[in-house]
This record gives structure tokens, sequence and C-alpha cells, in this order.
């Protein structure tokens, strides 16, 4: 609502007094209560005392006017000679309906209470007043604990911001990823197993063919021992597919379980791939949160939200992988790394901090992401935004900083 529409059709509130004359040097108390309690009043709104206009609550505004106001100084050195802390407040000519109203606009007023700062006629030091709707009345304690509550939660207003390094930098450059599929670990293994089998095919079709019937059971324990170690084994028309990594003994397949292996080399792949992808070939992604603050940030919630369909992000780091072809050995370590899950269009990477403590620059993840820009992607800049809530915040703390794309 523009201030137009605000003067007419507005009533008196919290935020809003009519005066239909200027304050004159024998009312300046009540010039100053009537500022003081504005400014003390709970929120964080701008506040306005519009002088020359006559309004009485349930009947129409006459709107009189102001001629010659009064210099923004005169009221300054009234207010600020008498009320501590100091007030922001402004005092201009306002044309409305071809008159001139003048506006008092108290704004940005953070440091509650504010008080009398000495005797001045009937206000005493100390005195303070707070405004609620269109009345004025002395502080109480309960106003006082919603004033220091206020000023906890409006003192991080546009003083916390994530960028990237010491100088907050909003963009960076990373370049989209150039992998192909055949390049996967279990890309790569299958085709080995794939030139296994053609071995196996190659060698025991010729000797089915030269030999022209299976060997008997003694033939086969005398080619179990001179064929010990060695590529095949013709016991079992198998053949060596490698080294088992904990007693570096080899290990022999036949056809049907390498032709198994290769149907299920996804799974038994994934965490080889997913080492591959992730830990060799992202992008390790972190960015800073700085506190300009007065205070710490508590029980601190930081959300990134990145476009699912430019980006690929994992959700947990992968060590690389220590694989015996007999046993399968776990290596997952818990590592501190952000939640990262997919939400709509977005893949969100969330993670928490107990405190940011002010004035310092913190990493917002203490594990980097791992990131990669999916190699079809035409865009040539991404904004990713964040989200920041914590305890005594009054509300998120919203931005975006920028991936250029290589």
């Amino acid at each position: 609502m523009n201030l137009d529409d605000i003067i007419e059709y507005d009533e008196e509130s919290t935020n809003l007094d009519f005066k239909k004359e200027e304050y004159h040097k024998n009312d300046y108390a009540s010039l100053i209560k009537d500022i003081s309690s504005m400014a003390n009043a709970v929120n964080n709104e701008i506040k306005r005392i519009v002088i020359g206009v006559k309004h009485r609550p349930g009947e129409d505004k006459e709107f009189i006017g102001v001629e010659n106001l009064t210099d923004q100084a005169t009221l300054e050195n009234v207010i600020q000679e008498n009320i501590e802390p100091n007030i922001n407040f402004k005092y201009y000519p306002y044309k409305f309906k071809n008159i001139t109203l003048g506006i008092i606009e108290i704004y940005d007023n953070f440091d509650k209470p504010y008080m009398m700062r000495k005797d001045y006629s009937t206000l005493k030091k100390g005195d303070m007043w707070i405004r609620k709707g269109s009345r004025q009345s002395r502080v109480t304690r309960e106003d006082l604990d919603k004033m220091f509550d206020f000023r906890k939660k409006v003192a991080f207003d546009n003083k916390v911001t994530i960028g990237f390094g010491k100088e907050l930098k909003k963009e960076i450059y990373i370049s989209k990823s150039d992998i192909s599929r055949e390049t996967f670990p279990s890309e790569v293994r299958k085709k080995e197993l794939e030139d296994l089998i053609k071995k196996l095919d190659e060698r025991y079709s010729i000797n089915s063919e030269e030999k022209g019937s299976e060997p008997s059971s003694l033939a086969k324990l005398v080619l179990a021992g001179t064929d010990l170690f060695g590529e095949f084994r013709d016991s079992d028309k198998s053949i060596r597919v490698g080294y088992d990594s904990l007693t570096n003994f080899p290990v022999y397949q036949n056809k049907e379980e390498i032709l198994n292996t290769i149907k299920n080399i996804g799974n038994i792949y994934y965490d080889n791939d997913c080492y591959y992808l992730y830990e060799e070939n992202s992008t390790k992604f972190n960015c800073q949160i700085y506190n300009d603050g007065t205070e710490f940030l508590e029980d601190v919630k930081i959300e990134l939200f990145f476009d699912s369909a430019i980006f690929d992000i994992s959700e947990e780091i992968y060590e690389k992988p220590r694989t015996s072809l007999l046993l399968y050995t776990d290596t997952k370590v818990d590592y501190n790394y952000p939640m990262v899950y997919t939400d709509d269009n977005y893949i969100v990477a969330e993670y928490y901090h107990d405190q940011i403590r002010h004035k310092t620059l913190t990493d917002v993840f203490d594990e980097d992401l791992r990131i990669l820009i999916k190699s079809n992607v035409d865009a040539k800049e991404t904004e990713v935004k964040y989200k920041i809530g914590a305890k005594n915040l009054a509300n998120h703390i919203e931005g975006s900083i920028k991936i250029i794309i290589k």
C-alpha cells in the first residue's frame, strides 16, 4: 500500500498516528512521548506520524495541511537530547491532495528500549512508553521481555550472508563433466569378462573337437594338478578372472559363473562406480557463511537448492572399495556429510550447525559436496538459492549464489 492510501484509508494503529497541528515548543513533551513510544513498539515496520490531518475514530478525516514545516534539526535536538539511545527518524513535507502534510517517519529502531535520558517538563529520567494500537502506555516488565527478545531476532537482519571465499563472492566457475559410461569400472570389468568368455569358448570348443569326448575323472584330477594357477583350469572348464585381494590366490570361474557376474555387474560394482564418479571426477563444492550480527546464530539449518536438471550430487562420500573376489569388504565410513535429497525440481543439500559465531567466516559444510554438472546441459550459468534458519532468527534469511558453467 502506498503512502497516499495509508493517509486516506488507514485508521490510527501501532504504526500510524494523525495530528492536526505541528508540535510547538510548549508541547515538546508530547513529541518526546509520541516518538519514543512508537520507537519502542515491538515490530520492525516503519511508523509514521502524519501532521495536518484531523481525525477521530469513526469519522471522516479532515485534511488541513501544514504551512512552513519546522526544520528536522529542531526536532532532532529535542529528541536526541532527551531520549537514549538515539532514535532514527526523519521529518519531511509530503504533497497530498494539493496540500502539504508533515510526515515524521520512525524507522530501523532495533536498540529498544528507548527511555528518558533526563528530566524534561513533566517527564522523568528513566520513563519509558510504548504504543499498542492507537494507545500509549508506560512500559511494563512484559514489554521489556518482548523488546529484548525482538532485539535478538533482528540482530541478524541483512547481516548474514553466504558466498565463496573470504570475499564472499557471489559466483564460482565449474566445468561440465566429461565422463563416458564406457569408463565406469563396471563397464570396464564387463568388457574384461566378455573377453574372458571368448577365450573360454575358443579353448574348450577347440579342445572338444580335438578330444571328441569329456575327460575322465582321473584325467580331470591330473589336469587339475598340471594347470595349477595357470590361466585355465581344465578340470571344470574355468578361467582365471583375477586374484583375491586378501589371499593373493587366483580366482577361477566357468562360463556360467562369469555370465552371472556380468548380469549383476551393476550391483557388484556399484560402490566402485560411485567412487569413480563422485570421488575421482566430481567437483568438491563448498561455500562460506558470514555472520556480521552481534550474537551467535543458534541451532542453525542451512539449505542449498540445486537445479536437478543441471546437477548430479552424491548423497554420501564413497571410500575406495576394497573388494576380494572371494569376499566383499564393506568400507563405508560415517562422514559428517550434508543430507542430500530431491524435492520437486531441486536437489537439496541440508546441513546443521549448533552455532555460527559472529565475525567469523565459517564453511557451510564440514565435508565438501560432491557435485557434477551433467554433460548435456546447455545453460551457461545457474542460480543456487539458499535458506538459513536459526532459533534466534525472526524469519528465514534467503539469498542466492551463482555457478557459471565452463
